[in-house]
């Protein structure tokens, strides 16, 4: 059942309570106030026919010296008159009863005895009556009986019925018919809705939304609800063909990178294995090739590793380090690294410790991935300088170099895995450093940039947030 139907069955059966309680109201009362108005005509009728009889003093009703009025006088073509003496025998009665008379019963002739008016069948249609006794010297001495049909009554009321119901059902039929045009015109921006969610499922056109004008009632907060959906959905989507392109670009690219150090190492082998003769000096050229492409297959694992578990939502475990002692242990290996330029490592004199939630290991790895590059690209006898300085509760830690530099259409993507700005020098490196390094720095919650200009050199600056003193002296207490 469609939600259409259901409304229109609601708003008919409460439209059809509604006339129906209506109805039962107007007939009950049509019928009370009928028949109270018929009492009170009896009541009256009665009055007028006492107030004819006439009794002399010690005389009773049935003495021939007593008046009795004529009671046809009072009777009519639907109203009934007939007199008793007291012992309820009757006396007289109008002529319109013919052979019949208004039905006497013992309990009419007791006075207080339930109320004096009474509804009887009398041969197949209800007569109305009403009795009262005739007093004379505060004792009873007849009674009066004015009766009434209640034909006409019981036909005003039948024809009532007749047109109660006809207009009933006339009535909740308009008001279904309504309830039907009205459900349609409610339900009409929900088709709208189900049409164009329909259509974006259909297409998977997660950037089209839905078109609503009209107020912010319910349907207006449905229209915004599903459209702020859409925009989830389509981000998800997005990020999802995005994941799915760099997973295809990713496989590539490292099915590339793997294939050259293998294809290196089996034809070293092979020369190996063909030339049992060869001179010593071949010989170690061959095997230095070989331990060297091994040494970058495994290093090209262990970074792969490293981003397989950032990809997997893996975390690095955080503690409270002093980037000063992090970058004062790691200069030394550093300084070997770029033994033959002219390595520096410079401190900002106003500081002495430089707390941060971090990892020392892993910032080790990031200045180390940043000062190989240097290196890399950094003529013998060139400059590398690494800074550490604070600005606005953040460290800021500098490495710059005055080597080849980079384009400046590659800044954007140097960051990406495998991605190198000089092509050439394919074997020098696995192009996964700085994906590395930016994964490390983000998981500290900082930021790593780059400025460079060709041949002038390049500079990355990293971000870190750093603790408080309050912050850092209740990591203190809980180590």
């Amino acid at each position: 059942m469609t939600i259409r139907l259901k409304l229109t069955l609601w708003y008919s059966s409460i439209v059809a309570l509604t006339v129906l309680i209506f109805s039962m109201v107007l007939y009950t009362t049509v019928w009370r106030n009928s028949l109270r108005d018929i009492d009170t005509a009896l009541r009256r009728r009665a009055e007028s026919v006492a107030s004819s009889i006439f009794l002399p003093p010690g005389m009773a009703l049935r003495a021939k010296s007593i008046v009795i009025p004529d009671v046809d006088v009072f009777s009519g073509a639907d109203v009934y008159v007939q007199v008793l003496d007291s012992s309820g025998d009757l006396v007289a009665k109008s002529a319109n009863l013919g052979s019949q008379s208004l039905p006497i019963t013992p309990d009419i002739l007791t006075v207080g005895n339930g109320s004096p008016f009474r509804t009887e069948a009398v041969s197949g249609s209800y007569v109305r009556i009403y009795t009262v006794p005739i007093l004379y010297r505060n004792s009873i001495v007849g009674f009066i009986q004015v009766g009434r049909s209640l034909q006409p009554l019981m036909t005003q009321l039948n024809r009532l019925k007749i047109s109660l119901v006809l207009v009933s059902l006339a009535t909740v039929l308009f008001a279904g018919a309504v309830g039907w045009l009205m459900a349609k015109t409610a339900l009409k921006p929900i088709d709208k809705l189900t049409r164009s969610a329909r259509e974006i499922g259909e297409k998977r056109d997660f950037g089209k939304r839905v078109a609503y004008r009209g107020p912010a009632d319910e349907i207006g907060k449905l229209a915004a609800t599903f459209n702020m959906m859409l925009d989830g959905l389509e981000q998800a989507y997005n990020h999802l063909e995005m994941a799915l392109a760099g997973q295809k670009r990713f496989v590539a690219d490292a099915s590339h990178e793997l294939r050259t150090p293998l294809t290196v190492i089996k034809g070293n082998v092979q020369l190996l294995r063909k030339s049992i003769g060869l001179d010593p000096e071949g010989t170690e050229e061959a095997i230095q090739d070989i331990e060297f492409e091994v040494d970058r297959l495994s290093r090209m694992a262990s970074e792969l590793l490293d981003l397989a578990r950032a990809d997997a939502g893996q975390h690095i475990v955080l503690a409270p380090v002093d980037l000063v002692e992090v970058i004062t242990s790691v200069a030394k290996r550093l300084a070997v690294l770029a033994s033959d330029r002219d390595f520096n490592v410079t401190f900002d004199p106003a500081i002495s410790c430089v707390p941060v939630m971090g990892s020392a290991e892993h910032l080790e790895r990031v200045l180390t991935i940043l000062v190989d590059n240097a290196v890399k690209y950094t003529e013998p006898g060139g400059k590398i300088n690494v800074s550490l300085s604070v600005s606005d509760h953040y460290a800021i830690i500098k490495v710059k170099d005055n080597g080849s530099g980079i384009a400046k259409e590659d800044l954007p993507r140097i960051f990406e895995r495998f991605y190198r700005a000089d092509k050439t020098r394919y074997r020098s490196g696995t192009g996964l450093g700085l994906a590395i390094a930016k994964w490390i720095v983000s998981e500290h919650g900082g930021q790593i940039d780059v400025t460079s200009e060709l041949k002038k050199g390049s500079e990355f600056t990293i971000r870190i947030p750093m603790l408080s003193q309050g912050e850092t002296e209740k990591s203190i207490r809980k180590s």
